[in-house]
């Protein structure tokens, strides 16, 4: 077998066959791998590694395709003699910490990086029972989404909508808030307008906060962000709309 792909497709091919069901997380098939690579023109193959800790088709095809571009790459820099016969295990978790590196690289901020990966981007990957290899979000991407609402251009809850787009189906940031309009509203005066609207609408509630139902603030916060599809910027929107409720005329 000459990649990961073809290792993988082993599965396939023990289903079709009936004679197991080739999952190999429930113990239904074992697979150790073992690597060497055979430089064009070479006839002998080079010195073997040995992969071990492998409990998916998925984690076979990564590390596979992995260890024979570390081989190559230790070939083309001269130093095959660091390739040795041995014993290597596989980390699945590992990948999460590469991708982790990447977005940093990419200058995001360290603990917002950390924040979204850990939480959506795992839940996600849980979910949709795949790697952060096989999601379709990049570090790069999640750098520029990072940096788009650290500096306001969108919202959080903006920002969310987008991450799983991207890990669904990939794409750009800048791409993706020009195609829907996703700008963050920072004008005051255009915001007042929908906290007017939205506090005349709810004429009962208004008086019901004015009468010490102050929780009610976060009815009007979220009926002013419904008014703006998510785009007010909510600091400024809690600001204005404070104002107005407290307003004594």
């Amino acid at each position: 077998m000459r990649n990961g792909i073809e290792a993988a497709e082993l599965q396939r091919l023990v289903r079709y066959l009936g004679v197991s069901n080739g999952n190999m997380q429930e113990g239904s098939l074992r697979c150790d791998v073992n690597i060497s690579i055979r430089p064009i023109g070479q006839l002998e193959f080079g010195t073997k590694v040995e992969i071990k800790n492998l409990n998916s088709f998925s984690s076979v095809s990564r590390a596979i395709d992995y260890e024979i571009s570390r081989q190559v790459l230790l070939h083309s820099q001269g130093q095959v003699d660091q390739i040795v016969q041995e014993t290597r295990l596989w980390e699945e978790g590992a990948q999460i910490a590469e991708f982790f590196d990447a977005t940093i690289a990419a200058g995001a901020d360290v603990k917002l990086a950390a924040n979204w990966i850990m939480g959506d981007i795992a839940a996600y990957m849980k979910n949709e029972k795949v790697t952060i290899n096989e999601i379709k979000l990049t570090p790069q991407e999640l750098g520029e989404l990072i940096a788009s609402i650290k500096d306001g251009t969108i919202s959080g809850k903006i920002g969310k909508e987008i991450l799983f787009e991207l890990m669904a189906k990939g794409g750009t940031v800048k791409g993706l808030i020009k195609e829907k309009d996703l700008v963050q509203i920072i004008d005051t005066a255009e915001i007042e307008k929908m906290v007017d609207k939205v506090i005349a609408y709810n004429p009962k509630q208004q008086e019901q906060y004015r009468g010490g139902k102050t929780k009610l603030q976060g009815f009007f916060a979220g009926q002013v962000m419904k008014e703006s599809k998510g785009k007010a910027n909510p600091k400024l929107l809690n600001k204005i709309l404070l104002e107005k409720l407290n307003a004594t005329s």
